[in-house]
């Protein structure tokens, strides 16, 4: 399923008029056809919602009063889109328009493009939208807790049949904010994975497919043979490129039912990487940070961040003297008082007695003795959750 918007990207849309005040860009597209004899025999019923009709309203050729009826009729079936290529008819009535709004059906009409190539582009489209999904549901289920070995073999098997034993997962974002670019972008690297495939490059063992926003690549291996670097050649000759995406990858796997841990640390990793300003990180690479990722969804840690840091924020509300970005600055230079003055440009002394003040404002008890330890959870896991 494909929506209006959606098509309308593709080149061959752009050379078709859209007729009404009123662009029905979300309605939904899942099938095409074609009016023709059906209108001859009185066959309107063959249509529904969902589909996008193409028609020359040869059938009505010099009865404007009878294309007039077949498109009313036509909309009766409450279709999501007509086109009318204009060979026989270069108008469309008003009380038709009128129906179109009334019904909300977007009216297209164009020239020279055949029936044929819609017919592909549309069904290109619908196939992609749907593999994506696909992929998507498949991949959300393994996410879920609580799945028994039998379960994740299951749905790894319905991905790929052909994944071998051992794993390790990638998952690539890209960097850019523009979402229309970003969308050019994964579909110029997609474009580059079907082009291996053709080529008879890329392996059975791999899946590669779009996944929220990104590129989740599936590699798997045999341990005895397995080339080490081989994922990081396989996203470079794939167009991956650093300075264009952010690269997560997950640790190794010697199990295939293990993969589901992989999936969740390309995940974790990726974000880490958009919070941390890291382009390419390994799981292993997060340390400590491996834990915190999933207390982000746990309101109980969330709450004793927001209640810390608030505290800061407040006092330099009124206060000259902003506490805040020294202490997100100290916990970034790992509590390393030259490091984080060099970043300021303040004296190491002026830091430490910024980090006193803080104590103060959050009335940190000294018999704890974790102070550190208190700023880098809070200040952590406010970072993520900006971030991831």
């Amino acid at each position: 399923m494909i929506k209006i918007r959606e098509l309308l990207k593709i080149d061959l849309f752009k050379e078709m008029t859209l007729l009404g005040e009123n662009i029905c860009y979300d309605n939904e597209i899942d099938s095409i056809g074609i009016l023709d004899y059906e209108a001859v025999e009185n066959k309107y019923s063959l249509f529904r919602k969902g589909d996008i009709v193409l028609t020359t309203l040869m059938f009505a050729r010099g009865k404007p009063e009878l294309a007039e009826e077949a498109l009313i009729k036509l909309m009766k079936q409450r279709v999501s889109a007509i086109a009318i290529k204009k060979i026989y008819f270069d108008f469309v009535t008003e009380k038709v328009q009128l129906y179109a709004n009334k019904y909300k059906i977007q009216l297209m009409v164009f020239n020279d493009l055949s029936f044929e190539d819609i017919i592909v582009s549309v069904s290109d489209e619908i196939r992609k939208k749907e593999v994506v999904k696909y992929f998507e549901i498949r991949v959300d289920e393994l996410m879920k807790p609580h799945k028994s070995k039998q379960y994740v073999l299951k749905k790894l098997s319905e991905i790929n049949s052909s994944f071998l034993s051992s794993s390790v997962c990638a998952f690539c974002t890209p960097l850019g904010s523009n979402r229309l670019s970003n969308q050019k972008l994964i579909g110029k690297i997609m474009s580059n994975v079907r082009s291996r495939k053709i080529k008879g490059i890329n392996s059975i063992h791999n899946t590669i497919f779009v996944y929220k926003n990104g590129i989740f690549i599936m590699h798997t291996y045999n341990k005895c043979v397995h080339q080490e670097g081989y994922l990081e050649d396989l996203i470079q000759n794939i167009g991956l490129n650093k300075n264009e995406f952010n690269i997560g990858i997950s640790r190794n796997k010697v199990m295939l039912d293990e993969m589901v841990y992989g999936i969740s640390e390309a995940i974790a990793s990726n974000s880490y990487s958009k919070s941390d300003k890291e382009i390419y990180v390994s799981f292993d690479d997060l340390g400590l940070d491996q834990l915190m990722l999933p207390l982000l969804k746990n309101n109980w840690v969330s709450a004793y961040s927001d209640e810390l840091l608030d505290k800061i924020k407040k006092h330099d509300e009124h206060a000259k003297l902003k506490l805040y970005p020294t202490v997100v600055e100290y916990i970034k230079n790992r509590g390393e008082l030259k490091k984080t003055s060099e970043v300021i440009g303040q004296h190491v002394n002026t830091i430490r007695n910024r980090l006193n003040k803080v104590k103060d404002v959050i009335g940190y008890n000294e018999n704890n003795n974790d102070f550190y330890e208190q700023l880098y959870m809070a200040v952590k896991i406010e970072l993520l959750k900006n971030t991831c």
